[in-house]
């Protein structure tokens, strides 16, 4: 199953739209299903903010790390964002260690494209969503981590996340007022 060319699926239920014409929607990311990427599903609420936060409990391994990075190089390419703000979980030790080496080194990336980028640590955090200051939320049942592992490393669907199957979750996004 893949998501349309608005990156809707034909359960998706629409709600008010806004001044801008972006709707409230709901829908599922269907297990195994292909096409949906950052892009088609952040890009509409990337398009008229200025600053990201993330919430994701889970940003400690590698390839959480990655699918931040890929969050932040959207932003970079769209070119409005200003600032990018990561809330994460406290893990403790090394696995702090790791991921904030990692998170620096983003930090550092970003700051010579002109992005700020900050994170904290938040013991409690377990919800996962990204806010726009445009008043828009994008809430995944999984976060960032909607692929599934590769077969291969060498696959066409490690390089193009279009091509890389999904878990299943729910998306949800909203207006905040």
């Amino acid at each position: 199953s893949t998501p349309d060319s608005e990156g809707s699926s034909p359960q998706d239920g629409e709600l008010q739209a806004d001044d801008t014409g972006l709707i409230e929607r709901h829908y599922e990311i269907p297990e195994d299903s292909t096409g949906y990427t950052y892009e088609r599903i952040f890009r509409p609420y990337i398009d008229s903010a200025k600053v990201i936060v993330v919430e994701d409990a889970f940003v400690r391994y590698s390839y959480q790390v990655e699918n931040l990075t890929r969050l932040c190089a959207l932003a970079v390419r769209l070119g409005q964002i200003e600032r990018i703000e990561l809330v994460t979980r406290d893990w403790g030790g090394s696995e702090n260690d790791e991921s904030d080496a990692r998170l620096e080194t983003l930090r550092r990336d970003l700051g010579g494209r002109k992005i700020q980028f900050d994170w904290r640590r938040d013991p409690m955090l377990h919800d996962r969503e990204v806010r726009f200051d445009n008043g828009w939320v994008v809430k995944i049942g999984r976060g960032l981590d909607i692929y599934k592992k590769p077969e291969s490393w060498t696959s066409i669907s490690a390089a193009d996340f279009s091509l890389r199957s999904c878990k299943q979750t729910k998306v949800d996004v909203y207006k905040t007022t």
